[in-house]
Order: structure tokens, then sequence, then C-alpha cells
């Protein structure tokens, strides 16, 4: 791999590894997609974990995943689903050990379903949301 984390990502790598379900909260710039990627590669190294599904806007997916994933998860592959419903579909079928999926949220509609589908991970994990 060659880069090294620092400590307090190295322990949030081992707080995903050990768990079943988990977030990252991070400031920006504090690493959240090596820390993410690392625990990726670890689990899907040691047989925990075959595929992964990121979520994220279209600058993440196209610009900073496909960058990232190089420098700290190189066994790893990656698709990106972008485009028609057919490219889409073409990303998903080649069974990458990632598939980065845009979230557009351009739109009043895309904001809804977003909102709607973080209260159901929000949910699902058990989380509570205060503002």
């Amino acid at each position: 791999m060659g880069l090294t984390l620092r400590p307090y990502q190295n322990d949030a790598v081992t707080f995903l590894y050990e768990r079943d379900r988990a977030m990252i909260l991070a400031p920006v710039g504090a690493g959240k997609t090596a820390i993410t990627l690392s625990a990726m590669a670890e689990m899907k190294r040691d047989g925990h974990a075959k595929r992964w599904l990121v979520v994220a806007p279209k600058r993440v997916c196209t610009d900073v995943w496909p960058v990232e994933i190089k420098k700290w998860a190189p066994s790893l592959t990656m698709s990106v689903a972008i485009g028609t419903a057919a490219q889409r579909r073409a990303a998903f079928e080649a069974r990458p050990g990632l598939v980065a999926e845009v979230l557009d949220v351009g739109n009043r509609r895309a904001r809804a379903v977003a909102a709607e589908t973080m209260g159901l991970v929000r949910e699902a994990m058990g989380l509570t949301y205060y503002r």
C-alpha cells in the first residue's frame, strides 16, 4: 500500500472492522475515505465481505474514490454507476468489489429521496438525529 494511516485513523478502521454496522462522522480532511477503504480492504482480505455499495455525490464517485482506491485499497476493483440505465446496470454486472452509485441531489425530488433514505439508514442503525 505504501501509505500509512494516522493512529486515530487506525482506530477508526478497527471500529468499522469490528462492527456489523457503523458510521464514521469526521470533519473534512480527517481521512474518512482512507479509513473506509482501508477497512474494506481488510474485510475483503479476511473474507468478511465481497462487495460494497457506496452512494455519494457525483464528484466523489467520479473524482475522489477512483483516485483514493488506488492509494488505500489497490486490491479492490471499482465501477461507477453513472449514465443511462444500461450503463448503470453494466457497472453492477461487472461484479467489482466496490460500486460507487451517484446520488444526484441537484433537484427537489432527489433531495427528498436522499432525506428519506438517510432516515431509513438512521432507523436501521438505531441512530437518533437531533436538530
